[in-house]
């Protein structure tokens, strides 16, 4: 299939190509030499391969007809070391907070989260909490300035299970070729892996883990968005044991993805199809159950996707790290991270609003700066609630920065423009500019991989999955710098 050049992309190649070029530029010129690679053939045989993995995209609507974006995108091994280095240490940051700045005070954290009746935050941090131990993940921006972290998200996380996909990406002709070309390898960071290491590993320094078999359990939606059949049940099984036979030889177990409506619960314990489970990922579209929470409470079950989200989640949280960035709360090097991975990001209320030297009453702030600026629920997910100022009119960005005045429950964020990645479009055709959205994992102590979300630049200003953007998967280059 001929492809006519756009001149923009020829340019976009000139400005790129040099003797040692970082590998996703590398790709792209290749890729003008192989207009095949982005043909609208390609794109559907690419499609039709899908179902080789898992039936449904976890996450992702099943009537969507371009889920995932075909082409990888490519990290080299310098932005590696950077994900890992700042997704780490935010995390840690993160969460350090209900201790560090509200000396672990319930009443402090729900009083300023505005959550009431402080009953639940006290519940949710008593002991056991595992908060170190809750999966996490930071999403990020990729601007000019490095790499901002716009939301903070802990708890029942959605994303980790598409690193099954790295077969299905290894066998396009447009990766063996190009990695046949340069000599270069590259892998997907398994996210699988890292969690089911981190959970095996942690159950064992647990009491959970004398017991002679260790079983996880996935919870899937009864229908919707993450149900069983959008989950790679057979990777996980053979990933699962892989780890177990590392890290307790000694030890029986499996894992189990059951419907919410499987479960079991004798004498407390938390059972799915007559077995008992001694760890639990929730991955359902409703909220956290509450009949799990007590048997986890009760030491009775391990979960790693507890509902610690509703206080470290909440971007009012972000909204305090980012205006204590200079605090002595923090060390020197803690205050770096603050100015360099934050961007301004404030707690709307009835008191006066500071932004590029204006200060005012926070109304007048907002809609002088409107094309500046993102507003965003404190609490709201999936990106529900989330205005973007340059695309949003100036009457509906009144109407919504009053409700978040008179709520308390806002935030307003510095609008980031990022770095753009090109891709095919969603029919296939010449490389376009995309906007790019990375969510990076943190299990327990370890980076756990990549969750990338990417739309055609300017066509959906929120990238959320929830909005239709498309899920791309990450392969690490090695040998690429």
């Amino acid at each position: 299939m001929t492809q006519s050049k756009d001149p923009n992309f020829e340019q976009h190649l000139e400005n790129t190509t040099s003797s040692s070029q970082p590998p996703p530029q590398a790709f792209l010129e290749m890729a003008r030499e192989h207009p095949e690679w982005s043909s609208l053939e390609a794109m559907a045989a690419f499609r039709a391969d899908v179902p080789s993995v898992v039936k449904t995209v976890s996450g992702l609507p099943k009537n969507m007809a371009h889920p995932l974006q075909p082409w990888p995108t490519w990290i080299g091994p310098a932005q590696q070391r950077e994900f890992q280095r700042v997704s780490l240490a935010l995390a840690r940051l993160f969460r350090s907070v209900p201790q560090r700045v509200f000396g672990g005070d319930a009443a402090k954290i729900a009083d300023f989260l505005g959550m009431g009746d402080p009953l639940m935050v006290t519940l949710l941090l008593a002991e056991p909490n595992f908060l170190e131990q809750t999966i996490c993940r930071g999403d990020f921006i990729e601007t000019a300035g490095g790499l901002k972290l716009v939301e903070f998200n802990i708890g029942n996380l959605g994303g980790w299970q598409h690193s099954a996909f790295e077969s299905l990406y290894l066998r396009q002709p447009w990766v063996s070729q190009y990695l046949g070309q340069t000599g270069w390898t590259a892998a997907c960071r398994n996210s699988i892996r890292a969690l089911f290491r981190h959970v095996i590993g942690h159950t064992l320094r647990t009491p959970l883990g004398t017991e002679s078999a260790i079983n996880l359990l996935i919870v899937a939606s009864d229908d919707g968005l993450s149900s069983v059949d959008s989950h790679p049940v057979q990777v996980y099984e053979q990933e699962f044991a892989r780890q177990l036979r590392n890290l307790a030889p000694e030890k029986t177990g499996r894992v189990l993805v059951r419907r919410v409506s499987d479960l079991e619960f004798e004498k407390g314990q938390l059972h799915a199809s007559g077995e008992r489970a001694h760890a639990v990922v929730e991955q359902n579209d409703t909220r956290p159950s509450s009949a799990i929470f007590r048997c986890f409470k009760a030491g009775l079950v391990n979960c790693y996707t507890s509902p610690l989200g509703m206080i470290l989640g909440d971007k009012k949280l972000l909204a305090l790290l980012s205006s204590l960035q200079e605090s002595d709360l923090f060390d020197k090097e803690e205050q770096r991270l603050l100015r360099d991975h934050l961007p301004w990001t404030r707690k709307i209320s009835h008191e006066p609003l500071s932004f590029r030297g204006q200060e005012g009453s926070a109304i007048d702030v907002l809609k002088n700066h409107r094309t500046s600026l993102v507003l965003k629920a404190g609490a709201g997910y999936g990106g529900a609630d989330v205005h973007i100022g340059p695309v949003t009119s100036p009457d509906k960005w009144e109407e919504v920065a009053q409700e978040a005045v008179r709520s308390s429950g806002w935030v307003a964020q510095e609008y980031l423009e990022g770095i753009p990645h090109r891709y095919p479009s969603r029919d296939g055709g010449e490389p376009v500019p995309y906007d790019v959205a990375w969510g990076l994992y943190v299990f327990g102590e370890e980076y756990g991989g990549t969750f990338l979300r990417m739309a055609p630049q300017g066509e959906s200003p929120v990238l959320n999955i929830a909005q239709g953007a498309q899920i791309g998967l990450g392969l690490e280059v090695t040998g690429g710098e």
